[in-house]
């Protein structure tokens, strides 16, 4: 007997219900003012206050948003707003700590003053103290010490940093490490500071070089060198330095394009060289532990279980360009990515989830929010600002995704045969949160190999007896079928079984609506006009060759979309067309009427 048809429906709600076991998760606001955040102490009682948007927030409760300056709500589905990323540090020197702000990518940078009683003033007083600062992942560190930590980016094609001079509220001073031409400006992707050849001196990494800093660091430019010498993408967001694997020397860790998907790390082997080793990318299957999502678009570095072995935070951002995106429109997902060690003592990133329901702006931020010793979260985006709260650290791997992809493979030796349907239905290993019904089994269908659900949530099947090799003849002269699978009375089981047509000819998908069914089949794709109500075929089917087409068909009087009962009945329909190569005129694609098909009345 051959294996039956089962039909796995997803539950996935174990993953958010142990999160909660793990963490607390608070939205302190739910306008977009910023996608960026900054913790530190801005009321001198100790505690990690908050700073979003126009707003601060005192610790550790977080519980009034106080105004230390003007600024209203942006549209999270129209632009962008002015406060990209934020920074607490006491730039004046006057032991009280200030709000220092990057706007839009290419903008200024903007210095809020603390007055002292910070919630007796909604109207910090202003310093402009940079014009441009470029870059999508801009830093503020102390890559030169001595003083203020410098702001690092971008400005006109080139990479450098800011520095300020005695008076930190007048205009930091420029130095570029590049040579021009080599930054993209303003809106570059992926830039990171560490020290990447271990000679106790900060560097600047950008998506493909990084530049080593001399012992004069402000004498002409850095020393350009490249550590990824084979392309991965596009660019990233921080791209963090760090010893991951404790062998002595420092290797990277990088989204591989901010509007895209992709993340992995980069093992540094021998001084300078790297082997990239992919921890995601656009498909579950390439994680082994089934995660994928897009526009990892900021990443920070933290020991979140505390066992000694730095972690990375890393999520989805929401709506970076108004969803048009890849992937733009998943759930805005928030993960902790734990640095361990597998049975071979090779290193692993394991995926733990975390929210989904904040994601990330252009930054992420971890600090001890609480003061009870294990990092929290910051998430500042355009769904406002949220903080994650660890609740336990022994909770942490409860939350670590399942793994699916098994080194050297599943055993094969206890693979079943010959079982009943109801004998493989018990034998299945399926991931937590996951259930599997039985729907239909042999006789009732043989061969499935490609499906689809209608808008009254019937299932569409194509048998695909003709598979593999195309049967001599026409599109219509095969031996594969379509079959509707119903359940009418809601009761969870698909009862009703309907042959809806045959003689189909190597099918390999199917789509349902604009008034009927869409067959694909290389070389060829057809279309079963229906009518509505009862399913009925109303046209032979038509075929159109996929040969030579180089531009996107339009479709041409079809009905509204919703599956072949939405709208009115559909008496006519015309197969797709393209432009013709001559100007002004329209060529049908070639179109055949599919008579003696054996299309049926259900």
């Amino acid at each position: 007997m051959k294996p039956p048809f089962l039909l796995a429906l997803a539950l996935s709600i174990s993953l958010p219900l142990l999160a909660n076991d793990a963490w607390t998760s608070r939205t302190l606001l739910t306008d977009f003012h910023a996608e960026g955040a900054a913790v530190g102490d801005l009321n001198g009682d100790g505690k990690p206050d908050l700073a979003y948007g126009p707003f601060w927030f005192a610790g550790p409760d977080f519980a009034e948003a106080r105004r230390f300056t003007a600024g209203e709500p942006f549209v999270a589905e129209k632009g962008y707003s002015d406060n990209f990323f934020s920074f607490i540090h006491d730039c004046n020197g006057d032991g009280r700590n200030d709000i220092l702000v990057y706007g839009f990518p290419g903008k200024e940078a903007r210095l809020y003053l603390n007055p002292g009683a910070p919630a007796s003033s909604s109207d910090w007083k202003m310093f402009p103290v940079a014009d441009q600062v470029a870059n999508e992942s801009p830093h503020f560190i102390d890559l030169i010490p001595g003083g203020l930590p410098e702001i690092v980016g971008a400005k006109e094609q080139t990479y450098g940093y800011y520095e300020a001079g005695a008076d930190a509220t007048q205009p930091w001073t420029w130095h570029p490490i590049s040579e021009v031409g080599e930054a993209a400006t303003p809106f570059g992707h992926g830039l990171g500071v560490g020290d990447l050849n271990g000679d106790g001196r900060l560097d600047v990494i950008e998506k493909a070089f990084w530049y080593e800093q001399p012992a004069e660091p402000g004498e002409g430019p850095w020393q350009k060198q490249k550590w990824a010498h084979l392309p991965y993408g596009g660019g990233g967001a921080q791209i963090l330095v760090h010893d991951f694997d404790e062998d002595g020397d420092a290797d990277i860790v990088t989204s591989y394009n901010a509007h895209g998907f992709g993340l992995g790390w980069f093992e540094q082997y021998e001084p300078g060289k790297f082997e990239k080793h992919d921890l995601m990318g656009e498909s579950s299957t390439q994680n082994p532990f089934g995660i994928a999502f897009s526009q990892l678009h900021a990443l920070a570095l933290a020991d979140i279980d505390g066992d000694g072995r730095e972690d990375f935070v890393t999520g989805k951002r929401h709506l970076a360009h108004q969803g048009k995106d890849p992937g733009a429109l998943q759930e805005a997902v928030l993960y902790w990515f734990r640095n361990t060690v597998d049975a071979d003592q090779k290193i692993e990133f394991v995926p733990h989830f975390i929210d989904d329901n904040s994601g990330v702006g252009v930054e992420v931020k971890v600090a001890d929010l609480n003061g009870d010793g294990k990092t929290d979260i910051v998430s500042s985006s355009k769904k406002g600002l949220t903080i994650h709260l660890q609740k336990n650290a022994d909770t942490l791997s409860k939350t670590a995704a399942e793994r699916w992809k098994v080194p050297g493979g599943r055993p094969q030796d206890d693979y079943g045969s010959g079982l009943s349907p109801q004998g493989a239905l018990a034998r299945m290993e399926v991931p937590a949160g996951f259930s599997v019904d039985l729907i239909a089994a042999e006789p009732q269908i043989t061969q499935p190999i490609a499906m689809n659900f209608d808008a009254r949530g019937r299932l569409w099947v194509i048998e695909g007896h003709t598979y593999p090799v195309r049967d001599p003849g026409n599109y219509n002269a095969g031996k594969d079928r379509i079959l509707i699978f119903e359940d009418g009375d809601g009761d969870g089981t698909f009862e009703t079984r309907k042959v809806f047509a045959e003689n189909i000819n190597l099918a390999s998908g199917i789509a349902i609506g604009f008034g009927g069914v869409y067959i694909g089949g290389r070389p060829t794709s057809s279309f079963i006009l229906t009518k509505t109500k009862t399913t009925c075929p109303t046209a032979s089917p038509r075929s159109s060759s996929t040969a030579g087409v180089t531009r996107t068909p339009t479709r041409r009087s079809m009905p509204s979309p919703g599956g072949p009962t939405a709208g009115s009945t559909a008496a006519t329909a015309s197969l797709p067309t393209r432009r013709s190569a001559n100007p002004g005129r329209r060529k049908k694609i070639a179109n055949r009427s599919m008579r003696g098909s054996g299309a049926t009345t259900p």
